[in-house]
């Protein structure tokens, strides 16, 4: 079923104006710090690349590995949307495509989620969809499960592996076309049209205040669009590592944004193995060793999620969580305040931590 075809494209709704994203890794026993749930590895295959916070206290997650939607609480999680197919060739978990109830509904290579409606877009990525998901079940936003380019109403355009969501205020969906080098907008009647193009595998993206930001990955940049128009661009298109101002600086494939209360960006460098931060034109990278531990760095950070003044980060190589936090009144990472990281406990997890000695939580 398409949700355009179901009569769903008038007067829409907006949940959350603001797409923030994040992965964590394979974690399934929770502990409680503050208000956020925390995750210990278990090695069983748990692999979320992107959560978000639904009801209080709850975040839903998409693993791309098992092709489900779990949710989570300081209880534990569950499967809330999704279910395997049988093994691959590889003895892992067989994508599909299928709508209808969440228990029966399949994807293939779910990539990003983020409030939509009354529930959540799903970029599907290895079925060249959108999905949307709510308490009702499934539904096709976009796309015909067939890869390729053009733009149409929803049930008839075409995409190829779409990766990074995006939703403004006025209820416009935006998808990373990966494969199509664009970013495409679905609007609130159900009309998907090339929103921006000269760009290289595009994947995060993050709507905040006013403004989509863009994670070039290809180029090896970050932009800034208002209103269609690239407004700037942090990098110089050249792979590479350097911090300074945005004219200057340099990435390599970064991959995830998310954005502060105040404006600072967080960008995932994936192919640098780290976290840079973008304030007032200005591109610095946050520390990621501790000074009794200096081989531990990150390996290839991914997504984000800034929430509760904590930002969190996840390294997909390395299995590992990392966590941002400032206690006892300074500023918090939702108002730029992330300085470094630090390991967290056996379980290799970490913490990003500002201007206060490294603590295990």
């Amino acid at each position: 079923m398409n949700l355009w075809k179901a009569g769903r494209g008038q007067g829409l709704k907006v949940l959350c104006l603001t797409a923030l994203f994040t992965c964590i890794l394979p974690f399934s026993k929770i502990g409680s710090v503050g208000a956020f749930p925390l995750f210990e590895t278990t090695g069983d295959g748990f692999s979320p690349r992107a959560i978000v916070q639904a009801a209080e206290g709850e975040f839903l997650a998409v693993d791309g590995f098992n092709q489900v939607i779990w949710k989570i609480t300081e209880d534990g999680r569950s499967i809330y949307g999704g279910r395997g197919g049988g093994a691959d060739r590889y003895g892992e978990p067989r994508g599909g495509y299928r709508d209808g109830p969440l228990r029966d509904m399949r994807m293939n290579d779910p990539w990003d989620i983020v409030p939509y409606l009354e529930g959540y877009a799903v970029s599907d990525r290895g079925n060249h969809v959108v999905r949307y998901i709510s308490s009702k079940g499934s539904m096709t936003a976009a796309g015909t499960g067939k890869g390729g380019y053009e733009d149409n109403l929803a049930a008839k355009a075409v995409f190829g592996s779409p990766t990074g969501l995006a939703v403004d205020e006025g209820g416009v969906l935006y998808i990373a076309d990966t494969d199509n080098d664009v970013v495409r907008s679905l609007s609130p009647s159900g009309k998907v049209d090339t929103y921006l193009r000269g760009l290289s595998a595009p994947t995060g993206l993050c709507y905040h205040q006013g403004a989509l930001y863009v994670a070039d990955t290809g180029n090896n940049r970050i932009v800034k669009v208002v209103d269609g128009a690239v407004i700037w661009t942090a990098g110089t298109g050249e792979e590479g590592f350097r911090d300074g101002p945005v004219s200057q600086a340099a990435f390599s494939g970064p991959q995830r944004i998310t954005a502060a209360e105040d404006g600072t960006i967080y960008v995932a460098d994936t192919g640098n193995s780290a976290v840079r931060k973008i304030l007032e034109d200005s591109v610095t990278t946050l520390p990621s060793a501790e000074a009794d531990r200096p081989g531990l760095t990150l390996a290839s950070p991914e997504g984000m999620l800034v929430s509760d003044g904590s930002l969190l980060v996840c390294d997909g190589f390395l299995k590992k969580y990392l966590r941002c936090l400032d206690r006892g009144g300074r500023k918090s990472c939702d108002k730029g305040g992330c300085e470094g990281i630090s390991a967290m406990g056996s379980g290799g997890r970490y913490i990003y931590h500002r201007g206060r000695p490294w603590t295990f939580l």
